[in-house]
């Protein structure tokens, strides 16, 4: 019988995705929307959403990347998932 590890049978996607940070500093995040040029489409996006998701957005130290809020935003934008981590990838950097 052949006795493979498969824990360490790890596929490069799985890697990748495993160095993706899962949060990013308040900073971080709002410097990246700069960066991409993404600010102004996103505080419109904001404005038109309830008050909670507002306050969220204006007064979090932090955005984790698989809050409702920021999936709900990051799909209004039409991000696919690689370019969501991409994101977070990028602002984690700053």
């Amino acid at each position: 019988m052949n006795n493979i590890d498969w824990s360490k049978l790890i596929t490069a996607e799985d890697k990748a995705r495993a160095s993706v940070p899962s949060t990013v500093s308040r900073r971080q995040f709002k410097m990246q929307l700069a960066i991409s040029g993404l600010s102004a489409q996103v505080e419109t996006w904001i404005a038109s959403q309830p008050e909670l998701v507002q306050i969220a957005f204006e007064e979090s130290g932090s955005f984790v990347r698989t809050d409702e809020m920021l999936v709900l935003g990051f799909d209004a934008l039409g991000f696919t998932e690689e370019q969501v981590d991409q994101f977070f990838t990028e602002a984690a950097r700053l």
